[in-house]
């Protein structure tokens, strides 16, 4: 049995909310590794799994309501694509995506005549994004809609 207070339910829905901005730095830091090519799409995954989880903290905690939250993410392109890859990466397979069930994470070279540099790409239906570009916009989306419902992360509860 576990303790009524675990330290990430103390934390609550800003405890995610708020090391949204530090994965920016993690994945920097193991793109100028020598294990890149192993840690950095599992960087990027939990990322998705993180930032689309914030929806259930939200709902979970009476934050916000679950159909306000899903609204909002309904009318945002990127949390389509963050939900999808969420999903699946937990389930394997996705019965009722956002986007696109069969989405695909793969690596492109940035500019192949001038170097071989590559990045990490989702390619969902029509869409053919970066990931660093989408893990920025979800993180925008998250700043946004904390802003208009007017919330507050209590700092003093992440500590």
């Amino acid at each position: 049995m576990g303790v009524k207070f675990s330290a990430e339910k103390r934390r609550g829905w800003a405890g995610l909310y708020i090391s949204l901005a530090d994965w920016p730095d993690r994945i920097r830091e193991c793109n100028r590794s020598a294990n890149r090519m192993r840690d950095e799409l599992t960087f990027y995954l939990c990322f998705f799994s993180q930032a689309y989880a914030i929806r259930d903290w939200l709902a979970k905690q009476g934050i916000i309501k679950s159909h306000e939250i899903d609204m909002a993410i309904a009318g945002n392109e990127a949390m389509k694509i963050c939900r999808d890859i969420c999903n699946r990466y937990k389930h394997y397979t996705l019965t009722n995506p956002s986007i696109d069930a069969d989405w695909s994470i793969q690596r492109r070279i940035a500019n192949p005549f001038l170097s071989d540099e590559w990045e990490w790409t989702v390619i969902a239906h029509d869409h053919n994004i970066a990931l660093w570009d989408l893990m920025l916009s979800c993180i925008s989306f998250w700043e946004a809609l904390v802003a208009a419902f007017g919330l507050e992360p209590d700092f003093s509860s992440i500590e």
